[in-house]
């Protein structure tokens, strides 16, 4: 009968115990490279509104509306929630355009929502939707390229 042995496996457990210790780090580096190409071009996004001055029956939101929505775009903490890791690309805060409805200012959320789905009488575009589906390919190769960079300078 032969012997087998094999050397070297000692130094890769080591290593793969040391990788997931630090798998958290790893993954938050990662996933903040992605994030960044999809904030991005939501802000592209939020630039490429149409808008409008008023009038009776608007179909688009106004400059003022536009400037909020670019203002109040964030990204959201990290978060682990069940094993997996999240954060949201949203918006927060209020707009300048006052009303009796809201005297501090429209909901950026709202402003956005009404834009993305439509309302009864405003034109239904979808910036958030497209904004995603044109950086999502491009994202998920930065997140993956990032987790290798992140393993390797840890070996």
């Amino acid at each position: 009968m032969g012997n087998l042995t094999v050397k070297g496996l000692d130094s890769l457990v080591d290593f793969t115990n040391e990788i997931a210790s630090q798998t958290d780090a790893i993954i938050k580096a990662s996933m903040y490279e992605g994030v960044k190409i999809l904030a991005d071009e939501a802000k592209k996004a939020v630039e490429g509104l149409r808008t409008e001055s008023g009038g009776q029956t608007p179909r688009y939101i106004t400059k003022i509306q536009k400037d909020g929505l670019k203002e109040g775009l964030g990204v959201a903490r990290f978060r682990k929630e069940d094993g997996k890791w999240t954060t949201v690309i949203g918006f927060n805060g209020y707009n300048r355009l006052r009303t009796r409805k809201y005297p501090n200012g429209q909901p950026n959320q709202l402003i956005a929502r009404s834009v993305e789905s439509g309302t009864s009488y405003q034109k239904k575009e979808p910036f958030m939707r497209k904004a995603y589906n044109n950086a999502r390919a491009k994202a998920i190769a930065a997140v993956q390229a990032q987790a290798i960079k992140e393993i390797e300078r840890r070996k």
